[in-house]
């Protein structure tokens, strides 16, 4: 009988909050996300070099609520969330500066996190994002391979749940929406 080694395995982490403009930061929500196929593809071309990780997606709604699923299949592509409601849109973001890099254990490893962080801003697709209407409900980890959104790959993906809950996160008056993507390289 043949034994196969479990390999690495990757892993993910999000945490949303809102940013005042004096610098404070306040945590809503955090959670794990999905790690889509198209992720996969990803680290391939980014290991060859030929591919970052550098944009982000944050999804919300004007109206009664979230009318998707609060489930995310392996299958799952940016075109998810091209394909908006009338009441919904995104907020597509490129990430901060450089990702940056720690570790989940520093007995055994030396830097196998890697963390990228963005903020919203006025770049939607969609319905209008509007003070006091908004709310975020998912996000997404993309490589943006130019301007246009249509050519953006997905990496993973976050809807905001909490024992099996939606957690909306509204866009309130002078803040904007950050996000803190946490993603982990461990072995079994």
């Amino acid at each position: 009988m043949k034994m196969r080694s479990k390999g690495p395995q990757v892993q993910g982490r999000v945490e949303i909050f809102h940013v005042y403009p004096n610098g404070d930061k306040h945590t809503v929500f955090r959670g794990k996300n999905t790690i889509v196929n198209s992720g996969s593809d990803i680290l391939a071309k980014a290991l060859a070099g030929e591919l970052a990780v550098n944009g982000m997606y944050l999804r919300y709604f004007n109206g009664a609520g979230p009318v998707a699923s609060a489930t995310i299949p392996a299958t799952r592509t940016a075109t998810y969330y091209h394909n908006l409601a009338a009441d919904e849109g995104i907020v597509r973001v490129a990430t901060l500066a450089e990702p940056s890099y720690a570790s989940s254990d520093e007995t055994t490893y030396d830097n196998n996190n890697v963390v990228f962080v963005s903020i919203t801003d006025s770049n939607t697709i969609g319905a209008a994002l509007t003070d006091g209407l908004s709310n975020f409900f998912q996000a997404a980890l993309v490589v943006l391979d130019s301007d246009d959104y249509t050519d953006d790959i997905l990496f993973s993906a976050a809807f905001f749940l909490s024992s099996g809950s939606v957690v909306l996160v509204p866009k309130i008056a002078n803040a904007q929406v950050g996000v803190r993507w946490t993603v982990s390289f461990t072995t079994p």
